[in-house]
């Protein structure tokens, strides 16, 4: 009997009512085989109405029968089946997840913690199993254990040991000697079809491919070979067109979609299994579909992993310090694919050193342009928003190349919590880049104020001397900070002397610090940075806490090039400056590198100590008294230079504070603006005030001013802040 009396034979018994099941058991050939023998050949039997009436179906319901054994009777797809249940009920059929039939197998109290125990725990039943002799849904049974106090399984943990599969010599016998295939080993064991095949390697009983399995004349897709050009073109078109576009559609109008190469593949049936072949075989390489890995974890478990991307995933995962825990597929999510409910088993989950917790799909590219796929990953990302955790897709081969180049060399730590990571984390893989945002939450919280050696301050005096002052002018405008690489030259002088800087809030909110009591919140803004694919480092952090996180604020810093630029703008280079309200030393160092005297007032007696050493560090004479300005008399100055408070706009901490004493902006004037002015009045000296808009207002009640200057806020582009002036009033 040649190929073509073997199809029509095949068909005609087809059409009589066999089912393919037991075609294959006649012909000894897959079922893939004969329903694309069958298909070709352009033979659907009608066989529903032998299957869906309600004398048939519903004995089958009754007993417990799950969709999977009534389609194996009836010869038919479990789709088919869950069909015929939706059309007998008016309802979505059960699935696996929701295994109860509303019948109830089983007399017993559902507050039996006896027989609960004894099932979950003793007998090693699941959710499932549970539910469906109770004739509840899984929920249900999973709200009794923890009512009654029993641990659940992990999905993990609980396919880990307690699969139904043979000792090695019942494989032997049957997959070796009399040659059956591990489905049929499976259908004779009584299980399913993994335990089978984790067996076989765990004995290590060499598999047979698939051209093995079918051997045999009659075999039209066995032993066939193709030069190398032909198996990569098989490659190609099979990931691009997927599985489907080698075992369904019309022959014909596939070869006039393809090159002669590909018509001379289609056009024969035997051709046409050895190109599969090959594409299967490049899919074990990792160079296609997945495959199934085992990996031993470091701490013993061996874990079934679906795809070398997954392998490499783990081995990473147990390797990476900023990695507390991981489980593999143990976290199940539902999904909607049309108006059917689906169980999504998420790869990865991921617990982190900070404690904060990752979702990590791996999924080929590919795969992302079926609406199911994109469902399941946009469920995932739902699930994490809801949950308050991240979640990260891998989709390309590079990324997972990428995972190789780790994440430490990224990362560039002084002493915590300072670091830097430059742009160039943005071309690593996903997965790095999640590592380098928790292992930098790890590090900086809970809350540490900066702190800096010798070297950083060496480095922040050169970077004052060399600064490019043209950089604070925009036409006939003054900028509050020029662009610097590196950021504002003399902050780190100011901050490494000024510590409780950090401590100061502004109005509306509490000190910055105190954001770094949540770990998320801290996350969130390192987060940030990276979408808007920014340079990562402790200052910048500190300044998207101060944009993005409501509730929270800090005070500003005097640019000293600032300082300088207004010094120069004055005339008063080298000449005797008074500043009234000192603040954290930026006027300071702009008065020493213009080379003039300086001498100041604050009330806060950690502040002066802060300004009397930047003054010792820097070699500069300078006289600050710990006191309110307008309690002593104001030396002879050529120059009054300062940035009053804007009232109550930052909440400076230590000694009789304006904000503190004046309860009203009335208040405010009569004690401390007017007096204030009288003072500037009485000096004889040329006056140079910064104030915002509503301080401002305020001034010019009480002094007239020659010159005012808008200057320009460095801003972030979300905020909306009004611009601050430079008031000069020139020598009496």
């Amino acid at each position: 009997m040649n190929l073509r009396e073997r199809n029509k034979s095949i068909t005609d018994d087809y059409i009589m009512g066999l089912t393919l099941h037991q075609l294959r058991d006649k012909y000894h050939l897959s079922v893939t085989q004969l329903s694309r023998i069958t298909t070709d050949a352009g033979i659907k039997p009608d066989r529903t109405h032998n299957c869906s009436k309600a004398d048939w179906l519903q004995p089958r319901l009754d007993r417990g029968d799950t969709a999977r054994q009534m389609a194996a009777e009836a010869g038919v797809p479990q789709g088919t089946v869950r069909y015929w249940i939706r059309k007998l009920r008016g309802t979505l059929a059960r699935s696996r997840s929701q295994a109860a039939t509303g019948i109830c197998l089983v007399d017993e109290d559902w507050d039996n913690v006896d027989w609960f125990s004894k099932k979950y725990l003793d007998e090693r039943l699941g959710m499932s199993a549970i539910a469906r002799l109770l004739g509840k849904s899984v929920g249900f049974t999973s709200d009794k254990l923890e009512q009654h106090g029993i641990p659940k399984r992990t999905h993990s943990a609980a396919m880990k040991g307690f699969r139904n599969r043979p000792d090695k010599e019942w494989l032997l016998e049957h997959y070796i000697e009399q040659k059956w295939s591990i489905q049929k080993c499976a259908e004779e064991f009584g299980s399913a079809f993994d335990p089978i095949l984790e067996a076989l390697r765990e004995y290590d009983i060499p598999e047979r491919s698939a051209s093995e399995q079918h051997q045999g004349e009659l075999n039209e897709f066995f032993g066939q070979k193709h030069p190398s050009d032909t198996r990569h073109f098989c490659a190609e078109v099979g990931a691009r067109f997927g599985r489907e576009y080698w075992i369904s559609g019309d022959v014909d109008a596939k070869k006039a979609l393809q090159s002669l190469l590909s018509a001379k593949i289609w056009s024969d049936s035997e051709r046409r299994r050895a190109s599969s072949e090959r594409i299967a075989e490049l899919c074990k390489q990792g160079r296609c579909n997945p495959k199934s890995c085992p990996y031993t974890t470091k701490s013993g478990d061996t874990l079934l992993l679906r795809s070398s991307w997954e392998e490499a995933i783990a081995r990473w995962l147990d390797s990476c310090d900023v990695v507390a825990a991981w489980q593999y597929e143990d976290v199940i999510i539902q999904y909607l694919n049309g108006d059917d409910v689906h169980n999504f088993v998420v790869d990865f989950h991921i617990t982190w050193v900070d404690g904060l917790e990752t979702l990590l799909e791996c999924k080929n590219g590919y795969l992302l342009s079926k609406d199911s796929e994109r469902a399941k990953i946009s469920a995932m990302e739902e699930y994490a928003v809801t949950r308050g955790v991240s979640s990260i897709l891998i989709s390309k081969k590079e990324e997972i190349k990428l995972l190789l180049t780790g994440y430490k060399t990224q990362v560039a730590w002084y002493i915590p919590p300072r670091y830097v990571v430059k742009r160039a984390y943005l071309k690593s893989s996903p997965l790095n880049i999640e590592a380098i945002k928790h292992d930098i939450v790890d590090k900086v919280c809970p809350w540490q104020s900066p702190q800096y050696n010798t070297e950083d301050l060496a480095k922040d005096i050169q970077r004052l001397r060399a600064e490019n002052l043209q950089g604070y002018w925009k036409g006939e405008e003054l900028k509050s900070t020029a662009s610097n690489s590196g950021g504002m030259p003399g902050r780190v002088i100011m901050t490494h002397f000024q510590p409780h800087f950090w401590q100061v809030p502004v109005s509306t909110g509490k000190p910055l610090c105190e954001a770094f009591a949540d770990r998320g919140r801290i996350y969130k803004c390192v987060d940030i940075s990276v979408k808007e694919q920014e340079s990562l480092s402790f200052e910048r952090l500190l300044r998207e806490i101060n944009f993005h996180c409501s509730g929270f604020g800090r005070v500003s810093h005097f640019a000293p090039g600032f300082a300088r630029n207004i010094i120069r703008l004055v005339e008063c280079s080298g000449k005797r400056i008074l500043d009234p309200c000192c603040g954290w030393g930026g006027r300071l160092l702009g008065a020493w590198l213009e080379g003039c005297e300086h001498c100041g007032f604050d009330v806060a007696p950690d502040t002066v100590n802060g300004l009397r050493a930047i003054a010792d560090f820097v070699g500069l004479s300078a006289t600050i008294w710990g006191s309110s300005c307008l309690d002593m008399e104001w030396p002879e100055c050529d120059l009054i230079f300062t940035s009053p408070p804007f009232y109550d706009t930052e909440r400076y901490i230590g000694g009789d504070q304006p904000w503190v004493k004046f309860k009203s902006r009335q208040e405010w004037l009569d004690g401390f603006v007017n007096p204030f002015a009288e003072k500037c009045k009485g000096s004889g000296a040329s006056v140079a005030l910064y104030l915002d808009g509503r301080t401002k207002l305020d001034f010019e009640n009480f002094l007239e001013f020659d010159r005012i200057v808008k200057v320009l806020n460095r801003r972030h582009a979300r905020r909306k802040i009004e611009c601050e002036y430079l008031c000069v009033s020139c020598q009496n």
